[in-house]
């Protein structure tokens, strides 16, 4: 194994590490705080107290926007890992980025 490889394992296994800590610290602040929950909840119903379909739209837009960026920079690394900097990964790399900022979007769109 090359020092390139090495480098580009632990840096995916480091990033994968602190997004599924971050991931699970937020779960435990969800689950052990009431007023992180209700915090979250006021967040996701645009500060009219009231649930509409649009807002859970744009929570589950944001949660899986999150997820496929955590998702893209894991397929980044296995390109770099196999140094595949061709047109064809190049073109699937822009299409689930393009994907993720969609999703984004979406979440953080104004009714």
């Amino acid at each position: 194994m090359t020092s390139y490889e090495v480098w580009c394992i632990c840096v995916t296994i480091g990033l994968n590490v602190v997004v599924s800590c971050l991931i699970t610290f937020a779960c435990w602040l969800i689950v052990k705080f009431k007023d992180v929950r209700d915090h979250i909840l006021e967040a996701a119903q645009d500060g009219d107290k009231v649930t509409h379909w649009t807002d859970g739209k744009n929570v589950v837009s944001l949660v899986l926007g999150l997820l496929s960026a955590w998702f893209t920079s894991n397929l980044i690394m296995i390109f770099v890992y196999n140094k595949m900097f061709e047109v064809g990964p190049g073109g699937l790399m822009l299409t689930m980025i393009g994907i993720t900022f969609t999703l984004l979007g979406i979440a953080w769109k104004k009714p």
